[in-house]
């Protein structure tokens, strides 16, 4: 029999220890433990991401429902700077198919396919859009500004001041000057014409086009030939006269000087007129 001073049974079923007591346990701190500052200011950072990806998402859906609305389809292509170039050729380059959003044109990619693909008079194009349906395309052009000779029987290339080859014609007209003796190693029309030369021979003749013009002294129809077989001994021929160059050094004043002799020619005088020697005076020698 066990003494009641050794156990002694509560009401609740629990057997306390003659002489001792029960044991507590520790108190636990229910109270949140504090965040660090950098604990905090990720956090900040983490709801503020999920904000701005949530808007971003919003703005998303509605602008593909914006798309979808035939309102927005393009009905209109404003082009601006045409000239050489067919309308319908810088269309056909965009390739936008029939019901093409406007919010789903990308500038860029539609200006480099007009670039590529519109043909060789562009230079460079710009596309703006215009909601709820139109579509501005702005393209540069490039300009016919000299004939190249290749070969006899050939056709005449047409390029511009870089030697880009804009086409082919079988005679020359406008006024621009004929390219001849050129040495082309190959040519095809919307690329530039390869020369030795380089883009300097285009930039020369037509630098001296240029200044005959200002003087009044361009032939009609492409009269005007400039020999630039060799670069160190060019020649013009201009009418009945032909121009002794010399090199491209200097072409400026060269081609000053000419004008003002053949100005001071008798009409229809026909001969050899030396600008490029070493000294400065110009001679004329007639044809006999």
């Amino acid at each position: 029999m066990y003494s009641i001073y050794q156990y002694k049974r509560s009401f609740c079923g629990v057997i306390y220890m003659s002489g001792a007591r029960p044991k507590t346990r520790p108190e636990r701190d229910e109270r949140p433990a504090r965040r660090s500052p950098g604990e905090s200011q990720r956090a900040v950072r983490r709801g503020r991401t999920f904000a701005v990806c949530v808007i971003l998402a919003a703005f998303a859906l509605t602008a593909l429902a914006l798309a979808a609305l035939p309102a927005f389809y393009i009905s209109v292509i404003d082009i601006e700077g045409a000239d050489a170039t067919p309308k319908e050729d810088i269309i056909r380059a965009l390739n936008l198919g029939a019901g093409r959003s406007v919010f789903t044109v990308i500038p860029g990619l539609a200006e480099n396919d007009i670039e590529r693909n519109a043909g060789p008079y562009i230079k460079s194009a710009e596309v703006a859009l215009s909601p709820p349906n139109t579509l501005i395309v702005r393209v540069v052009e490039r300009v016919a500004r000299a004939y190249v000779k290749v070969g006899d029987g050939d056709p005449l290339l047409v390029v511009d001041e870089d030697g880009m080859t804009l086409g082919t014609a079988g005679f020359a007209k406008d006024g621009l000057p004929i390219i001849v003796g050129l040495a082309v190693e190959r040519f095809a029309v919307g690329e530039f014409t390869e020369s030795p030369s380089g883009k300097a021979a285009f930039r020369s003749a037509i630098l001296i086009d240029g200044i005959l013009r200002e003087n009044g002294l361009t032939g009609e129809n492409g009269s005007l030939e400039i020999n630039m077989r060799d670069l160190s001994d060019v020649h013009l021929y201009l009418g009945g006269v032909d121009v002794e160059f010399g090199s491209l050094d200097g072409a400026n004043e060269k081609v000053l000087t000419a004008a003002e002799c053949i100005k001071k020619l008798p009409d229809g005088a026909r001969g050899f007129l030396d600008v490029g020697s070493s000294d400065e005076q110009a001679t004329f020698r007639f044809l006999k």
